[in-house]
């Protein structure tokens, strides 16, 4: 530069691809495929594992309650926190008592120790769930950045497809064992992280004034990808400078020291609740898929049980509530279901289904990661969810048709699944990229609250809808919670380009144009060894 003075932005978006990303990538997938094996096979996978009370619906259902109460808390706590005083400060911790939290687990005993154990495995894991994106945001070389931070979500299907493997195929296995080996992944996890595979954000530690160990993060990043690093400590400094009127001894900026932008956080709040409200209108749509289908292809089962039986001898059709019984794997999808509406049979439909699933899911998360190199984000936010609206629309004919059309519900709902963790990844992109490093981890752990919110609120909505509506309003209800979605994305300010440079502190808004040339600019000012 012609001040002989760069950014720490420049410092980490000028790097290129080499050991350094893939060892971000490899501890961004291990963490997403632990927390999906965790999230995903309680209701599921845990239905078909020897424990020492009852799996019923009831029991399961408060488990799933547990958990996700626990990831509430430590979303909305852990982003506040990696604000404050550091995004590695809450992610070893985490780590280190999920991994200890196996052996809080072998411990319990009966249904309440089981709970209480669930939820204090949500309280420890769920904070990585708001915490790790925006670290490997702050990481990862400007280009591409999209495909970088979608391409290792396609860990979260990985790991609920092997916790339902798993769980299915060893129905011997005590469920303490069971979850004590879906959090050995942290504990490897941590070891990688102690190991300085995932380092802290020299964007925040310049941002909060700790220059030199933001400093040696530099050196040991460049150290990792073979490269010297050609500035000296003083000739970096933070992406925005102080305001007119305010110097600081040691050329630094303090976190809120942006006065002239105290005007912009409403329309920031602004953006960040619709934000919130689109991840959340997506999780219930798919959540609601994954738990409203099933039960919807079981009804349609049970319904052509009901015929056969009604055509034989009266005798045959008192016989009916003992005929027809209600496994514990199937109600633990939902513990309302009647018990006269299952029968025992269907239940492998929901496994293969859900198998089908996750398996679509995860291809399909690395297609459009792939896409995003050459895909706006607006435009992949907005296909996406008009896709997933569709693809619904296809799913339920499916299970609605019967017969030789079941086989396609699987991979159906796969791509549906698809589609939605695609928009949902872009959004937690947009919302890495919209918001300043000041700030970052706490606006994307909210929208994170609001994703998991829908969650849990999507067993109930879905499972009423299912089984009191009739198949039509189904196929309406289901699609239209995409469209809702769909227009609320309407209002973000999503990027007409691939991807959009970080910033670290609030600054006033640049045309798109304008932002794109500093962007360019600032990559040509960097040194021919590092751009290529």
């Amino acid at each position: 530069m012609s001040d002989g003075f760069v950014t720490v932005a420049q410092c980490v978006e000028g790097l290129p691809l080499g050991r350094f990303v893939w060892e971000l990538l490899f501890c961004a997938f291990l963490a997403w495929f632990m927390l999906g094996a965790i999230n995903e096979s309680t209701t599921v996978a845990f239905s078909y594992v020897s424990s020492e009370w009852p799996t019923t619906g009831a029991n399961l259902s408060m488990m799933s309650i547990a958990l996700a109460c626990g990831n509430l808390v430590a979303i909305v706590v852990g982003g506040w926190a990696a604000d404050q005083y550091g995004r590695t400060t809450v992610i070893r911790p985490a780590l280190l008592l999920t991994a200890c939290c196996g052996t809080v687990l072998q411990t319990a005993r009966t249904l309440p120790q089981a709970l209480l154990a669930h939820f204090l495995l949500g309280l420890v894991s769920g904070a990585l769930i708001g915490v790790i994106p925006p670290l490997i945001a702050e990481l990862l070389p400007a280009r591409n950045r999209g495909f970088y931070m979608t391409i290792w979500c396609s860990g979260w299907p990985a790991g609920a497809l092997l916790s339902v493997v798993v769980g299915c195929l060893s129905p011997e296995l005590n469920w303490r064992t069971f979850h004590t080996g879906l959090v050995v992944p942290a504990l490897v996890l941590y070891l990688c992280v102690r190991a300085e595979m995932l380092p802290e954000s020299p964007r925040y530690l310049y941002l909060v004034g700790k220059r030199d160990e933001g400093y040696n993060t530099l050196l040991d990043i460049y150290e990792k990808e073979q490269l010297p690093l050609p500035w000296a400590a003083e000739a970096i400094a933070v992406t925005c400078a102080p305001p007119a009127g305010q110097s600081l001894e040691d050329g630094t900026v303090q976190l809120n020291c942006h006065s002239a932008c105290k005007r912009l956080v409403s329309s920031s709040t602004t953006v960040a609740a619709w934000l919130a409200a689109a991840t959340f209108l997506t999780s219930v749509a798919g959540q609601s898929m994954k738990i409203g289908m099933p039960l919807l292809l079981l009804r349609s089962e049970s319904e052509v049980a009901h015929r056969a039986i009604n055509s034989l001898t009266l005798v045959q059709h008192q016989a009916l509530p003992t005929a027809i019984g209600t496994p514990s794997s199937v109600m633990s999808f939902f513990a309302i279901m009647p018990p006269h509406s299952l029968s025992a049979e269907p239940r492998y439909y929901v496994i293969l289904i859900l198998a089908q699933a996750y398996l679509v899911q995860f291809l399909g998360i690395i297609l459009c990661a792939y896409a995003s190199t050459w895909v706006r984000q607006r435009q992949l936010v907005r296909w996406s969810l008009a896709s997933a609206a569709l693809l619904t629309l296809l799913a339920v004919l499916c299970a609605r048709v019967g017969g030789v059309a079941l086989a396609l519900c699987g991979p159906v709902i796969g791509l549906q699944l698809a589609a939605q963790a695609c928009s949902v990844n872009f959004l937690q992109v947009f919302a890495t990229e919209h918001f300043p490093t000041s700030r970052r981890a706490a606006v994307f752990s909210r929208a994170c609250f609001a994703a998991h919110l829908g969650d849990l609120v999507a067993p109930t909505i879905g499972a009423l809808v299912v089984e009191r509506l009739p198949k039509g309003l189904v196929i309406a209800f289901f699609s239209t919670l995409y469209v809702m979605a769909w227009l609320v994305s309407a209002r973000l300010p999503l990027s007409s380009s691939r991807e959009r440079p970080l910033h670290d502190v609030d600054e006033p808004p640049m045309p798109e144009g304008v932002r794109s040339q500093g962007s360019e600019a600032r990559l040509d000012e960097l040194p021919d060894a590092l751009i290529n």
